[in-house]
């Protein structure tokens, strides 16, 4: 991901934060990405934590071929 999308994807978290007053962010990505690696690398070093499929949060029509990703947005 180059700087320029970095910042973009950043702003974006901000705009969940402060303007729709978001609790948290999940991401969904297609696990045969070629460059899967290197997202996800990206989105942790963002911040973001993986997410269970399972999990109470991720979407109700999961699918297997999807990996999905969580930021949790601390509240002051």
């Amino acid at each position: 991901m180059n700087e320029a999308s970095k910042q973009s994807f950043i702003s974006l978290l901000d705009f969940a934060e402060e303007k729709l007053k978001c609790n948290s962010v999940i991401l969904c990505m297609r696990k045969d990405r070629e460059d899967r690696a290197n997202l996800v690398r990206t989105f942790l070093f963002l911040g973001f934590q993986p997410l269970a499929p399972k999990s109470d949060l991720a979407p109700q029509a999961t699918d297997e071929g999807n990996l999905y990703l969580i930021y949790n947005i601390n509240e002051e």
